[in-house]
């Protein structure tokens, strides 16, 4: 897929690849659903208290302990069902036990969610007037591999694209900083989905 990209390959074409690895992708999905069950079956860790900056502004003090009181919360609930599991479980088991998680710790923690989504409301309108540091360049490990390199590079361009169209758009209104950040992410779709492509291709970097 990033052979295809690199050499500018159309809609047809990109379609085509895809249809004759039907097949690889299908067993990667299986095998990602596979990880996820094994992943959902394994018990989750208290957070206890949340690690908050000493400069840290009181809508963020408030958010960080409100957060980890919600990680801690649905940590509590996922291990109690998880012991009520039976020694071995089927993929469906593990399906329904997730949407019971979800479902009690929504109920549950209806205020504290709703209390968290102000919070991270506020937060982003405190942000949307403060400049971002623009990075200045990509940290690219020494025994990266090429794909590696090819994904730092094209994640680091975006992510500085991104912050300078954010900084200028400091002090704007909200529907105008809106309209700039959809702009930008419509005119950078192609990128983006490159940058996704090198992301699944990745190889683990050499040794040194």
């Amino acid at each position: 897929m990033s052979a295809l990209f690199s050499q500018g390959a159309t809609q047809q074409q990109i379609e085509a690849w895809q249809t004759q690895n039907a097949p690889r992708f299908a067993a990667q999905q299986a095998l990602a659903q596979q990880m996820a069950a094994e992943s959902a079956l394994q018990p989750m860790p208290d957070m206890g208290q949340p690690n908050i900056p000493a400069n840290a502004s009181p809508t963020m003090k408030d958010f960080l302990a409100n957060q980890a009181a919600l990680i801690n919360a649905r940590a509590q609930i996922h291990n109690q069902l998880l012991s009520a599991l039976p020694a071995e479980v089927t993929l469906d088991q593990v399906s329904q036990m997730q949407s019971q998680e979800m479902q009690l710790f929504q109920q549950q923690q209806a205020q504290q969610i709703s209390n968290q989504q102000q919070q991270a409301t506020t937060l982003a309108a405190e942000s949307a007037n403060t400049p971002i540091p623009v990075p200045s360049s990509a940290s690219i490990p020494a025994n990266a591999t090429p794909q590696m390199q090819a994904f730092l590079n094209l994640r680091f361009q975006l992510m500085h694209d991104q912050i300078v169209m954010l900084n200028q758009n400091i002090g704007v209104d909200t529907q105008t900083r809106n309209q700039a950040i959809q702009q930008w992410m419509t005119q950078n779709a192609t990128r983006m989905q490159q940058l996704q492509t090198l992301a699944t291709n990745l190889t683990p970097a050499t040794s040194n």
